[in-house]
């Protein structure tokens, strides 16, 4: 699909203020959420764009392309496009139709510049909701009230508003909280193995009063023309973890590609013995497997983008292999640049020290090698078609 050309100007406007001083200062413990940088991504005239294309039916084509390229710049700046735009927003667009409130609380991360959070992990259970103990309730004078702990939460500690997953009259729902109700509380998790600069943070809901409006569908109506057993529907919850695979998949593409690209480039300009270190069989083989991989990867996003929404309420999750192969693919490339680099690549102040801390970060959180995983990649590359010309990355 080809993406607005004003999109694409913005895009990359924003990512080139990204600079070595704006991704140090990041690292240090800065915040992606910081007025000054909230000034950078406003300049850069990507939020109005933005709300318009993604309240089309290409919104995941401009959600990926964003995190892709984002994610070769600097990681911290990609989770506002996977976590608040990608995930909260899409779950809140899939809502809009049916919850006023939804509406408006996505209308709210573009005009408002508002930046949402996904509060779904817990201490006693991470994302496993079966031992979640988080739950909306009624109390004695027959309000709603919300109690509970979410932690290790992207930009949970400096947000404008949560989207809570909790348990409510034996169900597994969703429900919209500002982050300055009366009852919230917050503590940044400082320097955390990744996600820097992400506000990464534990959020206590204490006797949270909600009202009914606050609660989101249990389910949402996909938006397909024509299917055989009516209009397929989806857990509201589904839709944030379903596009947050797909996009977090491009991250691991785009920040594997970064790290080709920077390995190829030190490659040319270290000699060992007067030649160039790339001119090596060696290195050529394994530089030709590592983008061999890639395209594999790219193939297989735009393969799911192009069947975008059959994927994504389909019974058959496609991106949970794709997202853990991507992790892969980013922890490998990121090894290579490290060997690329020789000495230099331990030095802190080095960027190659950057890509690989992302990498292996990215594979803590995003996934691990699993034999089951590799085999439903496999499974899914035979459906794709291979000899398509796919130039969106």
């Amino acid at each position: 699909m080809q993406l607005n050309n004003d999109f694409e100007d913005a895009l990359k406007i924003l990512i080139d203020q990204f600079d070595e001083r704006l991704v140090r200062f990041l690292d240090a413990g800065g915040s992606v959420l910081e007025p000054a940088v909230q000034r950078v991504i406003k300049d850069s005239g990507i939020l109005p764009i933005l709300e318009r294309e993604l309240d089309g039916d290409g919104a995941a084509n401009y959600l990926v392309r964003a995190t892709f390229l984002a994610s070769t710049r600097c990681g911290n700046l990609k989770n506002l496009f996977l976590v608040s735009f990608g995930m909260v927003g899409e779950i809140l667009r899939y809502c809009s139709p049916i919850s006023t409130i939804a509406k408006d609380y996505r209308a709210s991360l573009f005009r408002e510049q508002a930046v949402g959070a996904l509060a779904v992990t817990e201490g006693c259970g991470g994302t496993d909701y079966t031992k979640h103990e988080t739950a909306v309730t009624f109390d004695s004078d027959n309000s709603l009230v919300l109690n509970g702990v979410k932690t290790w939460i992207t930009f949970g500690a400096r947000c404008n508003f949560y989207l809570v997953q909790c348990k409510f009259r034996d169900a597994l729902r969703l429900v919209l909280v500002s982050a300055d109700s009366h009852g919230v509380h917050r503590e940044r998790i400082s320097a955390p193995f990744g996600n820097r600069g992400s506000d990464v943070g534990t959020v206590f809901f204490k006797n949270v009063v909600l009202t009914e409006s606050q609660i989101l569908p249990p389910k949402i109506n996909g938006f397909l023309t024509s299917v055989s057993n009516g209009t397929p529907q989806l857990n509201v919850s589904d839709v944030g973890f379903r596009i947050g695979r797909l996009i977090a998949a491009a991250s691991g593409l785009g920040l594997g590609t970064s790290c080709i690209e920077h390995s190829i480039r030190e490659l040319k300009n270290r000699t060992s013995f007067g030649r160039p270190i790339i001119d090596q069989g060696s290195w050529k083989s394994r530089l030709a497997n590592l983008l061999t991989e890639r395209n594999v990867l790219r193939s297989a996003v735009c393969y799911g983008l192009e069947h975008y929404e059959h994927q994504l309420f389909a019974h058959i999750d496609y991106w949970t292999p794709l997202k853990i192969r991507a992790t892969e693919f980013a922890k490998t490339a990121s090894g290579i640049l490290m060997e690329a680099c020789g000495s230099r690549g331990y030095v802190d102040i080095h960027s190659a020290s950057r890509f690989v801390r992302d990498a292996i970060a990215f594979d803590l959180i995003e996934g691990a090698t699993e034999p089951l995983m590799v085999k439903c990649f496999v499974d899914f590359q035979k459906e794709m078609l291979m000899r398509k010309a796919y130039d969106l990355f």
